[in-house]
């Protein structure tokens, strides 16, 4: 389940690491930075975020050999154990055997590393799927990645609280709803700015359906979002605001 994390939790748990572990804080730190955190900010953290940390950017994206990438892994596990409350449980993905055997896999540049870390972030159901009703492009702009942003903090939602099976047929069990509605969903991105990596980007989007007694559905707003560009050139959200402001 999502959680969010303020800056003084963030920080204080970062602290008591650091009292044992002067290294194991910066790496934790420098992990909740890869998360999305900005430092001055809360963070909403999925298990989602921490999966991709451990599964593909650290072993990646971290240029150090595979005893430091363990202990970042170490670390970041404490300092989540740390935070207490649904964050802890976020340890485990840490810890886990496949984790491990993973970071040795991606080190020793085993090809079967890619398949392996696909296959272990599709498993949980938490990684938005392609279904008959809708498929990700390769490359997205900034609402298909919003939009999918959204699944994917859903799908983590509905499927740890139970409501949800994990995989493409439960996400289209769940759409069922919506898609019974047979509306039209029209986005428009309106202004762009950007600086460095980060960009606010402003649009108006409408929703019109029908609901299941035949009353029309009618919805309509202005967005104004704050997305970061991610290391391997994707953005991320950091503020989501699909109501935005007048």
């Amino acid at each position: 389940m999502p959680v969010e994390l303020s800056e003084r939790e963030l920080r204080d748990a970062i602290a008591v690491v650091g009292e044992w572990n002067r290294k194991g804080a910066q790496a934790a730190k420098s992990a909740f930075e890869w998360m999305g955190w900005e430092g001055e900010e809360p963070l909403c953290l999925r298990r989602y975020d921490v999966q991709l940390f451990v599964w593909y950017v650290l072993p990646r994206k971290y240029l150090v050999g595979l005893d430091d990438k363990e202990a970042v892994a170490a670390a970041l596990a404490k300092t989540l154990e740390r935070l207490g409350g649904q964050a802890a449980s976020y340890a485990e993905v840490c810890r886990a055997p496949e984790t491990q055997r993973l970071l040795r896999a991606w080190e020793a540049e085993d090809p079967a590393a890619p398949r392996t870390f696909r296959k272990l972030l599709d498993d949980p159901g938490i990684e938005p799927p392609d279904t008959d009703q809708l498929a990700w492009g390769s490359v997205m702009g900034f609402e298909e990645a919003r939009v999918r942003e959204q699944v994917a903090t859903a799908l983590e939602e509905a499927i740890e609280s139970g409501s949800l099976a994990p995989g493409a047929s439960g996400v289209r069990e769940a759409l069922t709803g919506f898609i019974s509605m047979k509306g039209k969903l029209d986005l428009e991105v309106t202004r762009v700015l950007e600086v460095d990596d980060l960009a606010l980007v402003i649009g108006v989007w409408s929703f019109d359906g029908t609901g299941p007694d035949g009353t029309p559905v009618q919805l309509a707003a202005k967005n104004a979002d704050v997305l970061r560009r991610q290391a391997d050139g994707t953005w991320r959200f950091v503020i989501d605001n699909p109501w935005g402001t007048d």
